[in-house]
């Protein structure tokens, strides 16, 4: 496999583990929004003391700082999605066409006719 082709290859290897990463993120985004809407919904729908408000505030801030983080994480995968937004069959495609034009090429001599 020539050089080109390999290094197409890493490239979509790379491109699906970033978007397994990207879809791992969402799916924790998603669990940390839920998380809080349980939360929002104890505090809206039961009574609870004092010491178990203090609880529940905590455990709202804890829901809230860690979607922060996940939502700061996913900014930054948004930001390198751009870099992976291609098509790699129509890359490929090109590739495979400039492969076999450059395999199939031929030189007629300009100045030196006679030499081939």
């Amino acid at each position: 496999m020539c050089a080109s082709k390999e290094l197409l290859t890493e490239v979509t290897e790379l491109k699906e583990k970033f978007n397994k990463e990207y879809n791992n993120i969402n799916k924790k985004q998603s669990i940390a929004d839920k998380k809080i809407q349980d939360l929002l919904h104890k505090v809206e729908l039961h009574s609870f003391s004092a010491s178990e408000g203090y609880k529940l505030a905590r455990m709202i801030k804890d829901a809230r700082l860690e979607k922060r983080f996940i939502s700061d994480e996913r900014s930054k995968l948004n930001k390198i999605k751009r870099i992976f937004s291609f098509d790699e069959s129509k890359y490929s495609k090109i590739l495979s066409n400039q492969i076999q034009t450059l395999n199939n090429r031929t030189y007629t001599p300009r100045i030196l006719k006679d030499l081939f």
